[in-house]
């Protein structure tokens, strides 16, 4: 998938979010795009900072997993969140398989 900045995104007020992050994708290239903006003030720019602190080291998209789930719970939607969830499985197995080594570097010498 393909990030890309898309720079100003249209539903940011101002007045009432000084940081914005947003994703999205494409459904006919399943490419992913994100776009963030923030006012121009220190602030403002440490805020983005520490969403992608927590995004890289604070595991915020478990706790996002999290909240999803209970979310879907709640309103009785337990079977999206499960569709949900194997889908990520099954990305995560084939970006497994896709960096596994054919021949492990130790088993060369027997060729």
């Amino acid at each position: 998938m393909e990030e890309q900045y898309n720079g100003y995104i249209d539903h940011f007020d101002s007045d009432e979010i000084p940081a914005v992050m947003s994703l999205y994708i494409n459904p006919e290239t399943k490419d992913l795009s994100f776009a963030c903006d923030w006012l121009d003030n220190n602030k403002s720019m440490c805020y983005i900072g520490e969403m992608l602190f927590q995004l890289k080291y604070s595991n915020l998209v478990d706790k996002i997993i999290e909240n999803l789930q209970k979310q879907c719970v709640s309103e009785d939607r337990i079977e999206n969140f499960n569709t949900i969830i194997k889908y990520i499985n099954k990305r995560k197995q084939e970006s497994a398989t896709k960096e596994s080594v054919a021949i492990s570097p130790r088993d060369i010498h027997k060729l």
